[in-house]
């Protein structure tokens, strides 16, 4: 049983020591977020990636295109523009 609460230990030490590095990242860069999420799957995604912005909120490329071809398919007059 100490053996893992040991390894819970230093798993829980790294995420905090990773935490820092991004604290310490997003001080140096000012950025407003270090992470945000994905507006469609609600996975993290970092500054710098590549990502689709729009007014509702942020999206991998791929979610945005699967998103958005959803919608198509549903074909509602006036809710995407057609």
């Amino acid at each position: 049983m100490e053996d893992i609460t040991v390894i819970k230990n230093v798993l829980k030490n790294t995420k905090n020591q990773q935490r820092k590095q991004m604290d310490e990242f997003h001080n140096l860069c000012n950025a407003d977020n270090i992470l945000d999420w994905c507006s469609y799957c609600h996975d993290a995604i970092y500054i710098g990636d590549t990502y689709v912005s729009n007014k509702k909120g942020l999206y991998h490329p791929g979610c945005y295109e699967q998103m958005n071809n959803y919608f198509d398919s549903l074909d509602i007059e006036g809710e995407n523009g057609k």
